[in-house]
């Protein structure tokens, strides 16, 4: 009797452990699951910072492209500005001589390809 016994507890506690378990496919995607979400996060966290690095750079090249277009600017404005200051002072602008005021100014322009324009607001 203790051998039937033990027989029937033996073939119920399989059929409890069978009911238990999942199948052999689902421990399987379970394990895939398991090695593949680290995975696909490590990957995902290298892209990401990857991305950052590269932005970083971008506006970093950015920043310096625009210090540097904006020393060209200077540089051509500076002499066409201090120009513009030195005929706004003659006495032929205030005594309203556009012709001499002309004259001088075409005299006075040293960069290449620079022109002024004088115009008289009240005609």
């Amino acid at each position: 009797m203790g051998k039937s016994l033990s027989a029937s507890s033996e073939r119920g506690l399989r059929m409890l452990a069978r009911s238990w378990l999942p199948s052999l496919r689902s421990r399987l995607v379970l394990l895939t699951l398991v090695l593949l979400i680290p995975a696909l996060t490590a990957a995902g966290i290298a892209v990401y910072a990857g991305y950052r690095h590269d932005r970083h750079e971008i506006e970093k090249h950015l920043q310096e492209t625009t210090r540097a277009l904006s020393l060209v600017v200077n540089r051509q404005f500076g002499p066409a500005e201090a120009l513009l200051w030195a005929l706004s002072t003659s006495p032929q602008l205030l005594e309203k001589d556009y012709a001499a005021l002309d004259a001088r100014a075409r005299a006075a322009i040293r960069l290449p390809g620079t022109w002024v324009v004088v115009a008289d607001d009240e005609k």
